[in-house]
């Protein structure tokens, strides 16, 4: 499992019920596996949100939290 980082600033912006799954997810890397070697931001759709990261040092940082269109 990898280690995430999420800042408080950004994971506000997610449903207190949405915030241990998608760290979760984040932990298990959900990264295609050729893009595991890549610094480009990967994105996570989950509920009503669209998370973007990065791997970083050997973890998932948390860069950006969008609000999706229902």
């Amino acid at each position: 499992m990898r280690e995430v980082e999420f800042p408080d600033h950004l994971l506000a912006k997610v449903e207190e019920q949405y915030r241990k799954p998608i760290i979760g997810i984040l932990q298990l890397d959900p990264r295609d596996a050729y893009d595991r070697d890549s610094d480009k931001p990967s994105r996570l759709a989950f509920g009503n949100v669209d998370i973007e990261f990065i791997s970083r040092e050997g973890k998932l940082i948390v860069t950006a939290v969008r609000e999706l269109a229902e």
